[in-house]
């Protein structure tokens, strides 16, 4: 009984804790993958695309006055 009981632990563990760890530890990766990779070049894009607008706005507004 003590060994069925351990089995189940270890059935828990397998099945319930690991997914969860391995979900999270994916999940938690997958957050600094993209925190790191994606948002820098996405934002440094967006950046450029703004002060290049606004340049180029700024300068249509000065060439309209």
């Amino acid at each position: 009984m003590e060994d069925r009981h351990f089995g189940v632990l270890d059935w828990l563990i397998v099945y319930i804790i690991n997914p969860l760890l391995i979900g999270f530890l994916i999940q938690y990766g997958i957050f600094i993958f993209t925190r790191i990779i994606k948002p820098p070049q996405r934002l440094y894009r967006f950046q450029v695309a703004r002060v290049t607008g606004l340049a180029s706005v700024s300068g249509s507004h000065g060439n309209g006055r």
